[in-house]
């Protein structure tokens, strides 16, 4: 006659199988209830005169600030303040992938 069937590999494969199913539950609550980031409200997009405002939505932070479709980013101020395109203090931008929301 065999021994018991609850051995101390089995124990450990079902408490491995209890903690991924608690893990796969938590996962699934944490996706279930997450917001998407805020965003500026314009999507910026790649073309050969740089990078232009593709769509902006209306009330957006980037509507009150007076960008509308088809303006150019040359460069962004660290202060906020307005800068020339080729200002010490911007940072020049090539495309639209090293805009960050």
């Amino acid at each position: 006659m065999k021994g018991s069937v609850l051995t101390g590999r089995t124990l450990f494969l079902l408490g491995a199988t209890a903690l991924l199913v608690a893990a796969a539950v938590l996962n699934f609550s944490q996706r279930s209830s997450h917001q998407a980031p805020p965003t500026d409200g314009v999507a910026w997009i790649d073309t050969a005169d740089g990078v232009l405002a593709k769509s902006v939505e209306p009330g957006s932070a980037a509507a009150r600030a007076g960008i509308i479709s088809g303006d150019r980013l040359h460069a962004i101020s660290p202060n906020g303040q307005p800068c020339p395109p080729a200002g010490p203090a911007c940072e020049p931008i090539g495309n639209a992938t090293r805009l960050q929301i």
